[in-house]
């Protein structure tokens, strides 16, 4: 009985880690689609796109990829105090991820007097430069 316990328990857990490979597969494949849709802008698209994988998979490892992308593409459509609070969640929800220096950076940025969307062609032409 105490062998079929652990093998039910390994089990579980092997479904368990297949699913969560299953679901990183998922968002992975989302997030290449809406980073495109950003490219080519398809604002619209990348902010359907991220409301999907925050309901669907909330603790997704690239959620905050997805806020930053979901954050440039309403650069050119929100006020600047909406656009600095969706950075500053970025910041203080998800402070180890790689976008949270991109996000700072922007933030001082708009402290400094520049509106939301220079910020987001500045941020965006010193990434295509380091590409």
């Amino acid at each position: 009985m105490y062998c079929r316990a652990i093998s039910l328990k390994n089990f579980a857990f092997q479904k368990y880690t297949w699913i969560k490979k299953s679901d990183n597969a998922i968002v992975d494949s989302i997030y290449q689609e809406t980073y495109k849709a950003y490219l080519d802008g398809k604002y619209q698209q990348v902010i359907k796109n991220t409301e999907y994988v925050s309901k669907q998979y909330p603790d997704a490892e690239l959620m905050p990829k997805f806020l930053f992308v979901k954050a440039l593409s309403t650069a050119r459509s929100v006020p600047r105090d909406e656009f600095k609070a969706e950075l500053k969640n970025i910041i203080e929800q998800y402070p180890t991820s790689d976008v949270v220096s991109l996000s700072k950076n922007m933030v001082a940025l708009m402290e400094q007097g520049m509106n939301p969307e220079e910020v987001a062609n500045k941020i965006i032409a010193a990434l295509e430069q380091d590409i």
